[in-house]
């Protein structure tokens, strides 16, 4: 190749240099894998073979690869995942004859993490106990990363759609109805509500959206996304975190009218003030999961999940608006497979369908937490998902959900 041309090439690479792939996208990209893998129960085998359930993509991985991942593994906590992946690297080493990643090199990296799997497995820990308190609990755990509960696991159970079909009982207040919701505009073109759950309420309003108006809302989101961020204690700003994997932007009636007139839908079909101007709701958020995008359990009210001690630390502008009364998430997207919406608590597993809308309270009339509505994003398997997240607060809705006669409601 003459100079001239590779200068070319090297001007093309510094133009570019900004679109391609870093480090970090290469390390969430392998994180992604590894928690697909550990959320729909996917086969090493399958994995290395470029395989998803039923989807065969060609493209085999080999001991480099599996080498990766099993690093990746052992730093993110899933040390039983680890394990599996250094036995992989070690066969594909051996097929290979050394090509791509060696025995020698596998094999310090494997002896380490098979020593933390082993100090971490049942047996380990019922020696040691012998040296504690009986009294002192000593968790035995194979894998120890942020959200590891019990919450987490039985979300994954609803993911991987494992969870136990709803008795009869549970299921007879559970319905599909036509309702003009007692509002006039409704009356030619009542919305279709499907209930998902009575207490807590939680719903699905299909068709709330056309798919002119999706599709122009993720074109106008698609430019101003950036990686998604969550409150902390810990630091003044937002700050980016695992426990949730999406890029997101904003919009306010100020950008768009087009705003006004679907926070008009919304106020039409929950009979709850989505005024954003008077800060009765928050700006609208649109999300976008890739392929193993989610968000772990977590809760959308803000204020009444700290003590009552520590309220008063609340910055102004969040107690003028009061907390997070509802959440209404439109669906923009159909996902081929994964990226539903779990209630981990309530056995309750809603699926991504473009242009309807998830509906749920997320306090009661009192204004306490309704602590059932923990909720999580199930990693996107296949396609991409994207939503748009309305947040309704509490003190515009004073006289349209008054307090309950019911102390305790």
């Amino acid at each position: 190749m003459q100079i001239a041309d590779w200068n070319r090439v090297r001007g093309y690479i510094n133009e570019y240099d900004h679109l391609m792939p870093t480090n970090e996208d290469l390390n969430g990209a392998a994180l992604s894998l590894i928690r697909l893998q550990d959320t729909y129960n996917l086969t090493y085998s399958d994995l290395i073979k470029g395989k998803l359930l039923d989807v065969d993509s060609n493209i085999e991985m080999n001991a480099r690869d599996c080498l990766f991942f099993a690093k990746q593994s052992f730093n993110h906590g899933y040390y039983g995942h680890s394990i599996e992946w250094f036995d992989q690297a070690l066969k594909k080493a051996n097929q290979e004859g050394n090509t791509t990643a060696g025995v020698d090199e596998i094999v310090p990296f494997y002896d380490v993490a098979l020593k933390i799997h082993n100090q971490l497995s049942p047996e380990y820990w019922e020696d040691q106990k012998k040296n504690y308190n009986e009294t002192t609990p000593i968790p035995p755990k194979l894998r120890y990363f942020e959200g590891d509960n019990d919450d987490y696991r039985k979300h994954q159970v609803l993911c991987r759609d494992d969870f136990k079909a709803k008795r009869p009982e549970e299921e007879k207040h559970l319905k599909c109805y036509l309702s003009d919701q007692q509002n006039p505009y409704l009356i030619l073109q009542p919305v279709k509500i499907e209930v998902f759950h009575t207490k807590p309420y939680i719903a699905i309003f299909h068709d709330l959206l056309t798919d002119k108006e999706s599709d122009m809302i993720k074109d106008l989101a698609a430019p101003k996304l950036k990686r998604a961020k969550v409150q902390t204690d810990t630091s003044k700003e937002d700050e980016v975190s695992n426990t949730r994997t999406s890029q997101t932007a904003w919009f306010s009636p100020d950008d768009y009218d087009w705003v006004d007139r679907i926070n008009q839908r919304i106020t039409d079909v929950t009979g709850l003030s989505a005024d954003m101007q008077a800060s009765h709701s928050e700006l609208m958020q649109v999300a976008n999961y890739g392929m193993g995008g989610h968000y772990t359990p977590h809760y959308d009210y803000l204020i009444v999940d700290r003590p009552e001690n520590e309220r008063h630390l609340v910055p102004n502008r969040e107690l003028l608006a009061g907390d997070r009364t509802c959440t209404l998430m439109f669906y923009l997207s159909d996902v081929s497979k994964g990226g539903g919406t779990v209630f981990p608590r309530l056995n309750v597993q809603l699926r991504p369908k473009k242009n309807a809308a998830a509906f749920w309270y997320n306090l009661y009339k009192n204004g306490e937490g309704i602590i059932d509505t923990i909720h999580a994003a199930c990693p996107v398997l296949m396609g991409s998902k994207w939503v748009s997240n309305h947040w309704l607060r509490q003190n515009g809705q004073t006289f349209r959900r008054p307090c309950s006669l019911n102390p305790d409601e």
